[in-house]
C-alpha cells in the first residue's frame, strides 16, 4: 500500500506555503478499505475497487498522515511525516580546484 499527493513533486519548502490549501492525496494499494488520517484524525474510510485507487481531498497541514487498510483480518498501516526546518547544510568541495562550468559542459 502507497499513497501520494496528486500534483508536481514539490519540496518540504513548497509544501509550507501549500499549509491551507487543499490538495488530493491517492492511495494504490490491493486491500479492501482504507482509511486515512491526518495528525490523528479521520478523514474517512472508503472502499477500493479492485485495479483503482482512493483518492481524499485534504487540507495540507505538517505532520502525519496515515492510510490504514484492511482485508479480512489483514491490516496494513501507511505513514509520511513532514520534518522540521534543516538545522544547515554543509558543502565539501572533493578537490582543491573545480573547473568553470563551461569546461565542464559536454556539450
Amino acid at each position: 500500500m502507497g499513497f501520494e499527493t496528486r500534483a508536481a513533486p514539490v519540496s518540504a519548502l513548497e509544501l509550507e506555503r501549500k499549509e491551507g490549501q487543499e490538495i488530493e492525496v491517492w492511495c494504490h494499494t490491493n486491500l479492501e478499505q482504507v482509511e486515512l488520517f491526518l495528525n490523528g484524525q479521520s478523514l474517512g474510510a472508503q472502499k477500493v475497487v479492485k485495479n483503482t485507487h482512493v483518492a481524499w481531498k485534504v487540507k495540507y497541514a505538517p505532520g502525519v498522515i496515515e492510510a490504514r487498510g484492511s482485508k479480512g483480518q489483514q491490516a496494513l498501516t501507511a505513514k509520511c511525516e513532514t520534518t522540521g526546518p534543516a538545522a544547515r547544510i554543509v558543502l565539501r568541495p572533493d578537490r582543491a580546484r573545480i573547473a568553470a562550468m563551461a569546461k565542464m559542459s559536454p556539450w
